[in-house]
């Protein structure tokens, strides 16, 4: 279903034009710079899927259209002025490589999939596709990011279960038990040290069971495994 392209407030921003201008120019310091914002966000409103814009700068939202409110469930007003680190990103699942996405952002775009958290705490696989905004110039002004849910690769969306098993989830079968109640930790969206005191062990320790799962499993990074392991939670597992 396509979205409302009005927030309830009345206008197409989610704040009083007035507030979100005045926002945008103290996070851009330019007149030029926020009419350039304005004519960006115009088309955003009624597509389905979530949108944000953030200043290239210091990284804040300055703008969310509604299909984005509607996956994370914050209002746009809860959101604008707020870095997406502190909001949506998962510590010790996403933190490492945002350093990485911001590099390839600023250059000319990067596509991947992220675990984040909605307002409730629920965690979301997104794929998320970044690209730069330019002033005439060229000079970098903002990114914009697109996002959607990532299809699950699970195997169940389609019906055939265990049929399409994947290999990851194949070698579940060779986690210890330890390594098994490590990777569910991982799933609930635990941090190291999280995990660490649920176990009740060192952070070292915990580090050690994680290297392990993702050689059983076949990932490389922190990021995939807990993906991995928010599938296996959100599977009933």
């Amino acid at each position: 279903m396509r979205q409302n392209n009005r927030y309830s407030n009345g206008s197409g921003i989610g704040l009083p034009l007035a507030q979100w201008v005045r926002l945008c120019g103290e996070t851009l310091g330019s007149t030029a710079d926020v009419a350039l914002l304005k004519a960006w966000v115009q088309p955003l409103a009624a597509l389905e899927e979530a949108v944000s814009i953030t200043d290239a700068e210091h990284n804040r939202i300055l703008y969310v259209n509604p299909a984005w409110c509607q996956l994370y469930g914050y209002s746009a007003a809860e959101a604008l002025g707020k870095t997406p680190a502190k909001i949506l990103n998962l510590d010790e699942v996403s933190q490492r490589i945002l350093q990485k996405v911001a590099v390839a952002s600023h250059k000319g775009g990067w596509e991947g999939e992220l675990l984040n958290h909605d307002k409730s705490g629920n965690l979301l696989t997104i794929h998320l596709r970044t690209a730069p905004l330019r002033a005439p110039d060229g000079r970098l002004v903002c990114i914009q990011g697109i996002a959607r849910r990532a299809t699950p690769t699970n195997g169940s969306a389609n019906g055939n279960g265990n049929r399409n098993k994947p290999a990851w989830m194949a070698a579940m079968g060779k986690l210890t038990p330890r390594e098994l109640e490590t990777f569910s930790w991982f799933g609930t969206g635990q941090t190291t040290k999280q995990v660490g005191q649920k176990l009740g062990v060192s952070i070292f320790t915990v580090q050690t069971h994680r290297t392990r799962i993702k050689a059983k499993l076949g990932v490389r990074s922190n990021t995939a495994m807990c993906r991995l392991a928010f599938e296996w939670v959100a599977g009933g597992h």
